[in-house]
């Protein structure tokens, strides 16, 4: 079950489409996708269709197919000083241009064996990187997340628990890079018993 797709697709039936016009050497883009799996016998598959100059390419990948397997459970806990809680961050442009918007999507998730309470995700944007919005379910209203725009620090909803395994609802940010050159958002968190996590992305 298709919960949430990046911005410019379309959704045909079970089939979440996005169309690209044109990539130029070296350039990318992502479709982001986050599924709910309900049955172990299905399957996601990603296809890829192109112009016949680029499909007969040797390097060229058609099709990807993603199998859902059965839970595993860990043999043993993770070690002591090992935290459980690891970040994700996609970015759907890479590169940007200056002054255009870019889009990140953040997912923090449990890999322990117990749950994890109270977990504080905080962004931090290097200098030329502009807030501009945000969304996740645990934002209802503009003050519930807070931005710094001097230091660059963003403040996001405490999320109250993550189960064993669990992962969060992605957050969406919009952010627009006035910057030439690389340019970083780091993502923290941090919850009860001390734990914490970081990931940084890199953007040109």
């Amino acid at each position: 079950q298709a919960q949430l797709a990046s911005d410019g697709h379309k959704l045909m039936g079970s089939d979440i489409i996005l169309e690209i016009e044109s990539l130029a050497p070296d350039e990318s883009d992502v479709l982001v996708v986050q599924v709910l799996p309900v049955d172990v016998t299905e399957k996601a598959v990603v296809h890829a269709v192109a112009s016949d100059s680029v499909a007969a390419g040797e390097d060229a990948i058609e099709s990807l197919e993603i199998r859902i397997n059965e839970p595993t459970i860990p043999n043993s806990p993770a070690p002591p000083n090992e935290t459980p809680l690891v970040i994700k961050v996609f970015e759907l442009h890479d590169p940007i241009q200056a002054g255009k918007e870019n889009t990140y999507f953040v997912i923090v998730t449990n890999t322990g064996q117990t749950p994890v309470s109270n977990i504080q995700i905080s962004g931090n944007m290097s200098k030329g990187m502009r807030f501009s919005n945000a969304e996740h379910p645990l934002i209802m209203q503009p003050t519930d997340i807070a931005v710094d725009i001097e230091s660059g620090q963003i403040t996001f909803p405490v999320i109250a628990s993550l189960k064993a395994g669990e992962s969060s609802a992605s957050f969406k940010l919009s952010i627009v890079n006035d910057a030439v050159g690389d340019s970083q958002l780091v993502i923290s968190a941090t919850a009860e018993g001390g734990l914490t996590a970081s990931e940084t992305t890199t953007a040109k």
